[in-house]
């Protein structure tokens, strides 16, 4: 067994952690989060994939998946609710600026 094996077994164990939390997470952040997560274990399988069987046609597909990931995760973080209510505000008050007291 070599280290590329263990090391796609532990992102195994990642996935399915990360398949849990996106199951069973309470809110719509901790499953952006959890997708994030499930990315980013799929885009290390692929790399550990690549060690394995020496493709690197398989590095192409990494890269070109983390540019397209990163512009997914921004285009749903803007769908994630702000959780106004951690500061105390009523739903479509903006945060108080310390800057405007000057």
């Amino acid at each position: 067994m070599t280290v590329a094996d263990v090391a796609l077994a532990l992102v195994a164990l990642g996935m399915l952690a990360a398949v849990y939390r996106a199951v069973r997470g309470p809110s719509a952040a901790d499953r952006l989060v959890a997708a994030e997560l499930g990315f980013i274990a799929a885009v290390c399988a692929i790399v550990l994939v690549e060690m394995r069987i020496d493709l690197p046609a398989l590095l192409d597909i990494a890269l070109a998946a983390v540019l397209i990931g990163f512009l997914a995760t921004l285009g749903l973080a803007r769908m994630v609710p702000a959780r106004q209510h951690a500061w105390g505000l009523d739903a479509g008050e903006a945060p108080h600026d310390p800057r405007e007291d000057a």
